[in-house]
């Protein structure tokens, strides 16, 4: 359920009529400010109260504030209906200005910086935290400079995140301020999936070429003369750089490129060639419609940008999971939601910045060696070195972006928890022995306590692959901090020999910490084992989760004890015994009637008996009826039922290739509904259609009366019985 906020006052609220709005939609792009626009009627009783760039506007999902920015345009109409459009917080960036700097560095402290001059500027309400920032440069040194004073959106995009290094720029919503992350990839798996045929309303791919260069005539810095440098002096005369394969394969698209930070016709032609390498990569974009199941169903995450939404249509050939670059969130009509992900163009594009970031920072190192140079003549052989070196570190870069899908890929691989019974416990988690077992430790609102024993607990075997990544992860205390070896990773063969194990070291502390150990399961291993244990100090365990891939990920239960809470839950309402008893006395002029009932309910497994016992007496002027009913039904004879009835609604309506086909399986005349027409079929031919607005028929017979605007073909027969047709008014 969503709310809006104006300063801090609720200006629509779903279930109070006057806080309504007549429609309401989010935005949300990659690295760009999110936008929100809605509608008011003019008697709404707050529409006075939003002030144009000042005022705070918030949208809330439950507790979540999912947007949060000011209105910047305000939209009136012919029914007195105003439209409001918000930007987010992310374009509070375009207040504030970037004075002429020069950095060397790390990417995150130049983020901090930029981050904290434009604090510097504003008010708390436009100020951000910096929170996260995962974007690394290889030689975790780069450096930027700006001559003069820059917007700071501007100079976020031009030396952050459109520069060598990437990454996206994520805001979040919390209470006490905006939290500002730099990311290079996202970092969070959303545990709800978009699939086909349960929650996947449409799909639209669409390819894009129209960014495609094949050729360059490059240019770079303003020389001694005030010209820019140009490669002609390294490229055989020619101020123009091809790619003949490109130009093979989209034809000639030619553009000029201007880098302002390269000084050597060497480095620009190098620079321009990496460009156009960067051209041939597929751009496949894809637009998903897809239900958001978060409204209800508490048990999964909503969808949000910047998280990997795994996606399963194996009807469009996609099964893999999609990094989210854009998103519409429909405040009325939760399903017209929709998401944006690059399946492959953003993927590949993170491929091509690490397969030429190398080479970035050695033309930058080459650059600033080359200025030095003017003044220290014995700096020219590290130039020369660098040089040498960049054709090996294009070699080791371009391996690397081979590797690129593979690694984003096994970020997280699959995310369920491989163990089962490890929310409180239960023996589905142990394995038992005389020797070890639960029974030397202690269970406490799903907390497993280890005493000071040098007790010993095991999991169960799970069964693993060689050779294949998994990630074990579990929150441990301690009575004493302790620097020590308490988690036992144990690999076992078929018959459960104990083939070799290892710990998991670390700090413990008298708080909870999660600690987590990435395995390679070696050769020989077909079993995994977990032990717990404790030495010279009590040990406390909880949330254990083993999960395929490289990445822990937050705690979730095994899939098979989903299943079973489902199932306990529904047996604890089948082995419910209810009794009802009651009487009723009906007294008519001819009879009294009383009756007397007894229901029981006893369902000790799902196919027990339902039973109903009632007794009427009945009192009339010649005598007394004795009346005694019985009834039991069996609840699978009442599924069986259910299934029946399922199985002939499933004659009347079918789901074949995306499309609805109403009508009876065996009938030669049905209704098929598609995305663009509605046809009517007779013997699998169409014989009727509508499409746009239109009704479109092979045969038309009119039995009575065709009206057409205002009016009418009238169908008569005279006294020779001979047909007649009339057109006359319609009034």
């Amino acid at each position: 359920m969503y709310k809006i906020y104006c300063d801090g006052e609720i200006l629509y609220h779903p279930n109070i009529e006057e806080m309504d709005i007549v429609s309401g939609g989010i935005d949300k792009e990659a690295n760009v400010a999110d936008s929100f626009s809605f509608s008011l009627m003019a008697s709404h009783p707050f529409i006075s109260k939003i002030n144009r760039m000042k005022s705070v506007i918030e949208v809330k999902k439950g507790e979540k504030t999912i947007f949060r920015g000011r209105d910047v345009c305000e939209d009136g109409d012919f029914y007195n209906t105003c439209e409001f459009i918000c930007e987010g917080a992310y374009a509070y960036f375009n207040d504030t200005v970037i004075m002429p700097f020069e950095f060397s560095g790390r990417p995150d402290e130049l983020f901090e910086k930029l981050i904290k001059e434009h604090n510097s500027q504003v008010g708390d309400e436009k100020k951000f935290i910096v929170g996260k920032c995962t974007v690394t440069d290889p030689n975790d040194y780069i450096v930027r400079s700006s001559e003069k004073a820059m917007q700071t959106i501007d100079c976020i995009k031009e030396k952050l995140t459109e520069s060598s290094l990437g990454g996206y720029i994520r805001i979040r919503y919390e209470a006490d301020g905006n939290y500002i992350d730099y990311i290079d990839d996202g970092d969070i798996l959303c545990n709800q999936a978009i699939e086909f045929g349960k929650n996947l309303i449409d799909l639209n791919r669409t390819s894009m070429y129209t960014d495609i260069v094949t050729s360059v005539v490059p240019y770079g810095a303003e020389d001694e003369n005030g010209r820019n440098i140009d490669v002609s002096s390294v490229n055989n005369g020619s101020l123009v750089v091809d790619d003949e394969e490109l130009i093979k394969k989209y034809g000639l698209i030619r553009r000029p490129m201007y880098w302002d930070d390269v000084t050597q016709p060497e480095n620009l032609l190098e620079k321009t060639k990496r460009f156009l390498k960067g051209m041939d990569y597929n751009q496949d974009h894809v637009v998903f419609n897809a239900l958001d199941l978060s409204h209800i169903d508490k048990s999964v995450n909503e969808f949000d940008i910047y998280d990997y939404v795994p996606v399963k249509s194996k009807p469009h050939g996609i099964v893999k999971n999609a990094f989210c670059t854009g998103q519409h969130i429909d405040i009325k009509d939760p399903g017209q939601d929709y998401m944006e992900v690059g399946l492959n163009i953003e993927s590949n594009r993170r491929q091509q910045s690490e397969k030429f970031k190398e080479i970035d920072q050695i033309i930058e190192r080459v650059e600033k060696v080359e200025s030095s140079a003017k003044i220290n003549e014995g700096a020219i052989t590290e130039v020369k070195d660098i040089a040498n070196d960049a054709n090996t570190k294009s070699d080791e870069a371009s391996q690397k972006a081979d590797d690129a899908n593979t690694k984003v890929d096994g970020l997280v691989y699959d995310n369920r928890n491989l163990i089962k019974g490890t929310e409180y416990w239960t023996d589905d988690a142990f394995y038992i022995t005389n020797t070890y077992g639960p029974q030397n430790g202690t269970i406490e609102d799903g907390v497993l306590t280890v005493p000071v024993n040098n007790s010993a607990i095991d999991t169960h075997f799970v069964p693993v692959v060689a050779g294949e990544t998994y990630t074990v992860s579990i929150d441990v205390k301690s009575t004493l901090p302790e620097n020590g070896y308490t988690t036992l990773l144990q690999y076992y063969d078929d018959d459960g020999n104990r083939l070799s194990y290892a710990y998991i070291s670390g700090a413990y502390d008298t708080d909870w910490k999660r600690i987590s150990k990435t395995i390679t399961v070696p050769d020989g291993s077909t079993q995994f084992r977990l032990g717990l244990r404790s030495a010279a100090n009590q040990m406390s365990y909880r949330l254990l989760k083993m999960e395929k891939g490289s990445k822990a990920t937050p705690w979730s239960p095994a899939p098979e004890d989903e299943v079973d809470n489902l199932r306990s839950d529904t047996n604890a309402a089948i082995v419910a015994l209810r009794e009802e008893v009651g009487s009723q006395i009906d007294q008519s002029a001819e009879s009294i009637k009383m009756s007397v009932y007894d229901k029981v309910y006893v369902k000790d497994e799902v196919d027990s008996m339902v039973e109903s016992i009632s007794t009427e007496y009945e009192q009339t002027k010649t005598g007394w009826d004795y009346i005694f009913n019985q009834f039991k039904a069996d609840v699978n004879d009442i599924a069986n039922g259910n299934d029946a009835k399922f199985e002939e609604i499933k004659k009347y309506i079918r789901f074949e290739d995306g499309n609805i086909i109403l009508g009876n399986s065996e009938s030669p005349l049905v209704l098929k509904i598609q995305n663009d027409r509605i046809s009517f079929l007779q013997n699998g031919y169409e014989v009727a259609y509508i499409s746009d607005r239109k009704m479109y028929n092979t045969v038309c017979s009119v039995i009575d009366r065709l009206e057409i605007g205002d009016s009418a073909w009238q169908v008569e027969y005279n006294e020779d019985g001979d047909t007649v047709v009339s057109l006359m008014p319609i009034y």
